[in-house]
């Protein structure tokens, strides 16, 4: 994974969140947020951050890290 600091990592999963409620999918997720919570990145650990971006999508997080 290329090194990205900790707000660039929280950047880049709220983009990508974004993006996915602008799919299909994405409203029944947001839905699971309002009913359960959602904890936010910035309360995650860096090690949790980047386990969630390499679940994702590796290519994708090549692909912003370079536009950065």
């Amino acid at each position: 994974m290329p090194d990205m600091n900790r707000e660039q990592m929280i950047e880049w999963l709220v983009d990508n969140d974004m993006d996915y409620i602008n799919t299909a999918g994405g409203m029944e997720w947001v839905r699971t947020i309002l009913e359960s919570g959602f904890n936010g990145y910035a309360n995650d650990s860096d090690e949790e951050l980047q386990a969630e971006i390499l679940e994702r999508d590796q290519d994708a997080f090549n692909e912003e890290k370079e536009n950065v």
